[in-house]
């Protein structure tokens, strides 16, 4: 199998909007940047490719398992999203405890290290925390229990300059491990254009082009530039 994930068909509809991805996958070693405006689908396929939420219709697989058996997944993905993911009463160190509980491949040297390393207070609970320290603590805890794939939405959201950059060189390295892919969400553009090899543009509920980042800047020269032209064709 060459894609860590594979979507065929999928469908999900609420009162007011309606995701249809005909097809649409995430090769091995990739980094699959997907961009669009609020309200394009972005966390809805997140949570959809996680087993959040239930599709409508369609078939789902990631890392080679149907994602109606989502629970046999849990170890082997790494979730971050833009919501609260963590007990808020608990401080850094203790999160890492009840990691180690939940993950049979928990790696408690990595997560330490990367507490350290993103400069997370330990001492302080999640609730209290700053937006930036509460990603960062989240974002640790996704990649400390040797995940083959990460699923972050919006992850770098909240963070400072140099802290994102560090983070999106962590995601780069990630995925250069074999076997491993990421599909990332952002709405700073050039965090997908530094991190990711593809891209994906989802506009209103449907993708509207997915290629190679490089093919991509050759031909256009600006990823922003081409989905701000892309979106108001749509629109229009």
């Amino acid at each position: 199998m060459m894609n860590a994930v594979e979507v065929h068909e999928l469908k999900k509809a609420y009162a007011h909007f309606d995701l249809y991805v005909p097809e649409f996958s995430i090769p091995y070693g990739s980094v699959m940047g997907l961009i669009g405006e609020n309200g394009a689908g972005k966390t809805t396929l997140i949570r959809l490719l996680c087993g959040v939420t239930r599709a409508d219709q369609g078939e789902i697989t990631v890392l080679g398992t149907d994602q109606v058996r989502a629970r046999e997944l849990m170890n082997d993905v790494g979730v971050v999203t833009d919501e609260e993911s963590l007990v808020p009463y608990m401080t850094a160190k203790e999160t890492g405890v009840m990691m180690a509980g939940i993950y049979r491949n928990w790696d408690a040297e990595r997560y330490a290290q990367l507490i350290r390393t993103l400069e997370v207070p330990q001492e302080t609970r999640f609730g209290e925390l700053s937006r930036g320290n509460r990603m960062k603590t989240a974002l640790a805890c996704a990649m400390s229990h040797n995940a083959k794939i990460l699923l972050l939405d919006e992850a770098t959201g909240g963070l400072d300059p140099l802290v994102r950059d560090h983070v999106l060189n962590l995601i780069t390295e990630y995925a250069g491990q074999e076997g491993h892919s990421v599909l990332m969400s952002s709405h700073i553009v050039s965090d997908l254009e530094k991190a990711c090899t593809d891209i994906t543009f989802l506009h209103r509920g449907r993708v509207i082009l997915s290629q190679p980042r490089d093919a991509l800047l050759k031909k256009h020269g600006s990823i922003e530039e081409l989905f701000l032209e892309m979106a108001e064709r749509k629109t229009v």
